[in-house]
């Protein structure tokens, strides 16, 4: 008796911990705004996913429980000092709204999540992930632009900053505006391996910047920040009266104790004309290329070691433009391609085959070469014309064993590059592409029995991979470089969205999209750039909308829709101001009321007719996706 008694009294003290079983669910891949980890999150109430790994036949989540803190040995202890949500009964996985205490810019946030399986039975909490806040206002930014007082407007440009610290940091993050592309270093080193920072903009509206985590670079005494600046796109010539070349810096850090401390562009910041610079013009068939002098290059200019008497202080300049992170996927090298052939087509000139088009960076190695010595570089996709689109590199030797030339503010595309100056011809070993683009991840893939169906689908998927940097995708990427609308559209329903983890990208390019909007209600055709002459019609300033409408579809998040109901709404009443009979007709003047581009059969985008038709088809699919997606958010 005793002892059914003693095995009752156990049953009751352990029954609730049986009740509660660990579930076989894996909670994995944590994102924030669809990104892993992201630096400088300008958003005050970010939305949290996750994704479930289990093997149990109808297995689910039914409820899930997220916890945000200000530190990692809080969630050790399962507290979540900024939000505990509590068990929240639900089977959403994605798009969760934080709904903890009010976030502020530079703060670190550690999170974690569990589910509850379809029996209620918790998994193990997630591993933990984090998250930083950027700098949510304008007014958060303390620094000046700043840019070279002399320099024209092809150079680069050397900044740097040097700064004592009296102990290890905390936390220390830097945040860089640049009007253009930037790379930064700390103490010599380079952040990251991003490149053709930040993404493109309409820079005369909106600029953005980048979050760097610096704290494992930094060290208490001397440090130096420093960034070397190329134009980019700020020489556009449809930007060129509104912006100027330059760059705005701010580093918060904070010590142990707590204390905090910023360090900010100002006018006792160094800087000195570089040893490269652009070549061309940034407009139509003239992208240009770079031209780099190896004799002028300072070893150490981004070290604590440099003289810097020599260069000059920094000038403010006045700039009124909106700054939001780049909250999406930066441009990356993403992989390379050697030569597959290397001719002499007349002396001294070599022609490299590459074996199919690229879009990226060259790294080139030169033998044997003397002081002074001038390579020239160009590039075409077509071995018979030559045709280079103004994609042309120089490069002056300083006289070494082997010298290197590589882009670093400009890229360029084709399959074939030409190289004359050289005193030996290159080997093989010397030659290499390197393809960079946003670096999405995959999503899907397809295969199939069919050789030519795989190889569409492969030419389909290295064709977007090669068009797709600076966060859009482009008509073509050395003669125009632009996005256009209806290329936009296509590769996002057609392989953007399937093909990639692509809700940051594509988010990012529906805000360009929004800035493209005039006054008038008219939509530009091309995003980001706000270019007055690119051909277009309808469809083309339409993009937005649809894309809006599919990435609806394909991630069930209305926020796209709310962010582009207001641009489609006066997009709309600017194209019922232009209809007779009840049909749409052509608003603008030659070239921007264009019918159906490139269709089977030739060329068929003029002729009123066929302008109207497709014009009208057009306008019926913006007003059917501006009311679905009304009826999603009201």
């Amino acid at each position: 008796m005793k002892h059914s008694f003693l095995f009752c009294l156990l049953v009751m003290l352990f029954f609730p911990f049986l009740g509660n079983a660990q579930s076989t669910l894996q909670v994995s891949d944590l994102q924030v705004e669809y990104l892993t980890q992201p630096i400088a999150v300008d958003v005050v109430e970010p939305r949290f996913s996750w994704k479930l790994i289990d093997q149990t036949r109808g297995q689910k989540q039914t409820a899930y429980q997220i916890l945000v803190a200000s530190n990692k040995e809080l969630l050790e202890k399962e507290k979540g000092d900024l939000w505990d949500s509590g068990k929240v009964n639900s089977s959403q996985l994605a798009q969760i709204v934080y709904g903890g205490q009010k976030l502020h810019s530079n703060q670190v946030c550690f999170w974690k999540v569990r589910s509850f399986d379809k029996d209620q039975n918790p998994s193990l909490w997630s591993e933990v992930s984090s998250f930083s806040i950027g700098l949510l206002q304008n007014s958060d930014w303390k620094g000046i632009w700043m840019q070279h007082p002399t320099a024209s407007d092809e150079k680069h440009i050397w900044f740097r900053k040097d700064f004592t610290l009296n102990q290890n940091t905390e936390t220390a993050f830097v945040y860089v505006a640049s009007v253009g592309y930037h790379e930064l270093y700390i103490n010599g080193k380079k952040v990251d391996d991003r490149v053709l920072a930040p993404s493109l903009t309409r820079l005369n509206k909106r600029v953005l910047y980048v979050g760097y985590d610096v704290k494992s670079l930094l060290k208490p005494g001397k440090n130096t920040l420093a960034i070397w600046y190329g134009p980019g796109w700020s020489r556009y010539k449809h930007y060129q009266k509104d912006i100027t070349q330059s760059l705005k810096v701010q580093m918060e850090y904070a010590y142990k104790d707590g204390k905090t401390f910023s360090l900010s562009s100002d006018n006792s910041w160094k800087c000195k004309v570089s040893s490269s610079q652009n070549l061309g013009h940034n407009k139509h068939a003239d992208n240009g290329g770079e031209s780099v002098d190896a004799r002028k290059f300072v070893t150490n200019w981004n070290q604590t070691d440099l003289d810097t008497s020599g260069w000059e202080s920094a000038k403010e300049v006045q700039l009124n433009l909106v700054l939001s992170s780049q909250m999406s996927e930066p441009s990356r090298v993403l992989d390379s391609l050697e030569a597959k052939d290397i001719v002499e087509i007349k002396k001294g000139v070599y022609r490299i085959d590459l074996g199919k088009n690229f879009t990226g960076f060259l790294s080139l190695k030169f033998r044997n070469t003397k002081e002074g010595d001038l390579v020239k570089i160009s590039v075409s996709d077509d071995s018979k014309t030559k045709k280079d689109f103004g994609q042309k590199y120089r490069y002056i030797c300083k006289g070494q064993e082997v010298e290197t030339f590589e882009n670093r503010f400009n890229y360029t595309a084709g399959r074939y590059i030409y190289l004359s100056g050289l005193r030996t011809k290159p080997s093989q070993g010397d030659i290499q592409a390197l393809l960079v683009g946003n670096d999405l991840k995959g999503s899907g893939s397809f295969t199939s029995s069919n050789a030519l169906f795989n190889q569409i689908y492969d030419t389909d998927l290295w064709t977007f991979r090669i068009n797709t940097t600076e966060g859009f995708t482009s008509d073509c990427p050395h003669r125009e470089r632009l996005g256009y609308g209806e290329e936009l559209f296509a590769t996002a329903w057609g392989i953007g969205m399937p093909t990639y983890k692509a809700g940051a990208f594509y988010n990012n390019l529906m805000r360009n999209w929004t800035d493209m909007q005039e006054p008038s209600g008219w939509i530009y055709h091309t995003t980001p750039q706000a270019n007055h002459i690119a051909w277009g019609g309808p469809l083309w300033s339409s993009a937005g909308l649809n894309i809006a409408w599919e990435y609806y579809q394909n991630y069930g998040d209305t926020k796209a829709l709310e962010l582009v109901y207001e641009p489609s709404r006066k997009w709309l009443e600017f194209l019922s101001q232009h209809t007779e009979n009840g049909l749409l007709v052509p608003y603008f003047g030659f070239g921007k009321f264009l019918g159906d581009w490139a269709g089977p059969g030739g060329r068929k985008e003029f002729g009123k007719r066929r302008r109207v038709f497709c014009g009208e088809s057009a306008l019926w699919e913006l007003f059917f996706c501006f009311c679905w997606g009304r009826g999603m958010i009201f």
